[in-house]
């Protein structure tokens, strides 16, 4: 008794959220035995409810192609990575990091290449619109200064008109620059201000360009750490935004081209000004129109880089980022003195750990949420069944419904039989762990149940004989989704107890998520006395063996 309250008392530190009472999924006709190999479980079958469950409805649109009964939901580009060793599926060598590495020099290449060929067009752009634009400014710029041919006449005339006594010619002067001139002037300067700025910022954005893709060299979960890295402080400091914005200074540009044409030309004649000016308002009441009717309409083929700020500003449409802003690591700038030095180092230590695993949930939150192939988000959301136990960025993967899109994916790896029984079957067992797995690391500490909509498939797995380490994983999802059923809670007990004694061959991976899932299940269960104290009976031998053993365990796990 004191071994689990001791267990207990630990875990409860470790777990700060409890999961809320709610409705356990229990299974009709489940009896609990130690007899886990599957023998007594096909009739506990034909009690299950054959209602037609609709698939779970996501916040996020990412659907996953069906499969048939008999074929694997890969590609023979996908099936190239080699598979991981269960537990290991976000090794630093792992094959996640393998395709995402491989993804991310494919985007980045697209990313830049588009750029570049953007700012390259509008380098071209403004140099011709500059060229114009200086020609005019020659002309205009002249009536503002004093000419020297109008001063020496103007001299001339009043020297005459000294010598011939003509007071009306000696008061003649030059003339002097109106208010119009200015307005010119100042218009199309400021265009021509605009235009070498575009110029400028694009030569400095290729350069930007060009260091972002460096050779990087490491193991691969370093590689897609740096790249991760450049990524997000790429969006941190906006640099699309400023890429995208140097059309829009040079749009800037010709407005202010044409505001000063007109001006010119508003004195001299009133109908080429007129003819000037409505031809400019239809221009740009054009260019207003095609960056509001995307705004409207989403299937609107006008794009603009101006559209998507819009949306985002007046909340119609949303877009989850892996990451808006680059989180900063925690340094110790000050000198911290000899009793606290080893504080200081583990801070640091700390922070950076932080950072990696915000690092690593954030590259595959772009994974799953950019790529538009399948079966690399089928990669990343199984690659989730590797997190570690005390993985820090949680709460980004499920702000970014990977939870959601967890559950479908498992989903897809069933299929349920319409047309005679209703009854579903299993795919890919090995694949369906994976996702109840990534399931398990995303709930803990959430009040998170699984969805009874798809409920059936996981019995189904939990019932499966020629995959143990399957059934256990799908043993453990159940448990915690029913604190109300001592029978859920007993299966990952029973899975342990013949773990230990020898009669089921388990992984160490497997081994540890049972003895995880047991100790936050009773933990957080709510269950009365005589029921906890027979549970209590039936865990404390099973937990003293575990003790003998834990020297095969991982050290991380124990």
């Amino acid at each position: 008794m004191s071994l689990i309250s001791a267990v207990t008392d630990i875990h409860l530190v470790l777990v700060p959220l409890a999961r809320e009472k709610r409705s356990p999924p229990a299974r009709p006709g489940r009896h609990f035995a130690l007899d886990v190999d599957g023998e007594d479980r096909a009739s506990t079958t034909r009690g299950r409810p054959t209602a037609r469950f609709a698939s779970p409805v996501h916040h996020k649109q990412q659907s996953f192609e069906k499969v048939e009964t008999d074929t694997i939901h890969t590609k023979d580009a996908i099936e190239i990575y080699p598979k991981d060793q269960r537990g290991k599926e976000l090794d630093k060598n792992a094959r996640i990091w393998r395709i995402y590495t491989d993804e991310a020099r494919k985007a980045d290449a697209r990313m830049t290449e588009g750029w570049n060929r953007g700012i390259d067009i509008l380098l071209v752009f403004t140099g011709l619109f500059s060229a114009v634009q200086t020609t005019f400014i020659i002309q205009t710029y002249q009536m503002m200064v004093p000419n020297d041919t109008d001063t020496t006449n103007t001299l001339l005339v009043r020297l005459i008109s000294l010598q011939s006594g003509n007071t009306s010619l000696a008061n003649l002067t030059a003339t002097s620059s109106g208010p119009q001139t200015h307005w010119v002037n100042g218009l199309w300067f400021a265009a021509l201000a605009c235009s070498l700025s575009t110029a400028l910022i694009s030569m400095l954005a290729k350069q930007w360009l060009q260091v972002y893709v460096p050779h990087v060299s490491g193991t691969l979960r370093y590689r897609s750490r740096q790249r991760q890295s450049r990524y997000m402080q790429l969006e941190a400091w906006h640099v699309p935004a400023i890429i995208d914005a140097l059309p829009l200074l040079l749009h800037v540009a010709l407005l202010l081209f044409f505001a000063g044409l007109i001006v010119l030309m508003w004195t001299a004649d009133l109908v080429i000004t007129i003819a000037t000016w409505v031809i400019v308002a239809f221009a740009y009441i054009f260019y207003l129109i095609s960056v509001c009717l995307p705004l409207m309409y989403d299937d609107c083929p006008y794009f603009h880089s101006v559209t998507d700020y819009l949306r985002q500003a007046i909340g119609s449409w949303t877009t989850r980022h892996p990451v808006t802003q680059t989180k900063t690591l925690l340094h110790a700038k000050k000198n911290p003195g000899d009793g606290a030095r080893n504080a200081s180092h583990d801070l640091v230590k700390s922070s950076d750990a932080v950072f990696e695993d915000m690092l690593d949930a954030s590259a595959l939150i772009w994974l799953f949420s950019k790529s538009a192939d399948t079966d690399v988000i089928s990669a990343a959301l199984q690659a989730l069944a590797g997190l570690p136990r005390y993985f820090s960025a949680l709460d980004d993967l499920r702000e970014a419904d990977a939870l959601a899109l967890v559950e479908q994916g498992f989903q897809d790896y069933f299929h349920k039989d319409t047309t005679v029984d209703l009854q579903w079957h299993l795919i890919d067992a090995e694949v369906a762990e994976l996702y109840c797995r990534a399931w398990i690391h995303l709930t803990r500490g959430t009040s998170e149940q699984w969805p009874l909509e798809i409920i059936e498939p996981l019995w189904l797995l939990q019932d499966s004989k020629l995959h143990p380490d399957a059934a256990a994983i799908a043993s453990c999802a159940v448990a915690l989704s029913s604190f109300e059923s001592q029978v859920s809670q007993w299966d990952p007990l029973a899975y342990l107890s013949k773990c230990i004694s020898g009669e089921l061959q388990l992984s160490q991976t497997t081994q540890c998520c049972l003895l995880d899932s047991v100790i936050e299940c009773m933990v957080l269960w709510e269950m009365p006395a005589a029921v906890i104290e027979e549970t209590t009976v039936r865990a404390i031998p099973t937990l003293l063996q575990i003790l003998h053993l834990t020297g095969d365990l991982p050290t991380s796990n124990l």
